[in-house]
């Protein structure tokens, strides 16, 4: 038994260093190969995980997602929130670039796909809560239920500085810096003074802003200028 022990330990020892010597060579041998060698490694390396992994069993697939998973939790729990910020940002960027660099073909499968991903992912969240409200159990914690919970916004976009909530997507705001709007110019008076309460009834306005917004929610005004587009269903016109 001991000896058996003593070989099985021997033979991790040398596979380890057989393993350390396999690293090395192939570290030497990156250092020194161009760019198209190394696009054409990276094709190839791509090409036999594809292969790899359609050829691997659902139990193994799910294995693999499983630690992948894991491995990345563990990672961002650990990271700083400079350590984020940088991760989201760099992201952003890729994505950008690849976006960018896509076909009309690419963008439109692309863009099929995540509907239809998304479309899945929101439905098998509230699969459980289907007529949920014709079985109703007052011993469930409804309003703490992760779908519904939405938390504070917490979450900063890297481009513009929007705070959005934590589930939003990273685009919502400013398409990851594609759109930029000008900042709003200030308000004539005296509405600038009505808001800020430096006009004797800005009280008085502030308490009835809502009433005075719903009184000329469906104003109709008439005008002389030529119309932009009069034979749709909103006709326009410029000021």
């Amino acid at each position: 038994m001991r000896k058996k022990r003593s070989r099985e330990k021997q033979a991790e020892e040398q596979k380890s260093h057989i393993r350390e010597l396999d690293r090395i060579y192939r570290a030497d041998g990156r250092a020194n190969e161009s760019s198209e060698e190394t696009q054409q490694r990276h094709f190839d390396d791509r090409l036999r995980a594809s292969a790899r992994r359609n050829n691997a069993s659902f139990e193994v697939k799910n294995q693999r997602q499983a630690t992948v998973r894991l491995r990345t939790l563990n990672s961002r729990a650990t990271e700083s929130n400079e350590q984020r910020e940088r991760r989201i940002h760099c992201n952003a960027l890729g994505n950008q670039t690849r976006i960018g660099a896509e076909t009309f073909d690419a963008r439109r499968n692309r863009l099929q796909l995540e509907r239809v991903r998304q479309g899945t992912f929101r439905a098998s969240n509230w699969l459980y809560l289907k007529d949920e409200a014709l079985h109703y159990d007052p011993n469930l914690d409804y309003p703490n239920f992760p779908q519904i919970v939405i938390r504070s916004m917490s979450s900063k976009c890297t481009f513009c500085g929007a705070l959005k909530f934590e589930a939003e997507a990273s685009g919502l705001c400013c398409s990851n810096g594609k759109v930029s709007l000008p900042e709003l110019p200030q308000l004539p008076e005296p509405l600038k003074s009505l808001m800020e309460g430096n006009h004797p009834k800005s009280k008085e306005f502030l308490t009835m802003i809502r009433k005075y917004n719903s009184s000329f929610q469906m104003t109709s005004f008439g005008t002389s200028l030529p119309m932009l587009d009069s034979t749709g269903f909103m006709p326009t016109f410029r000021i």
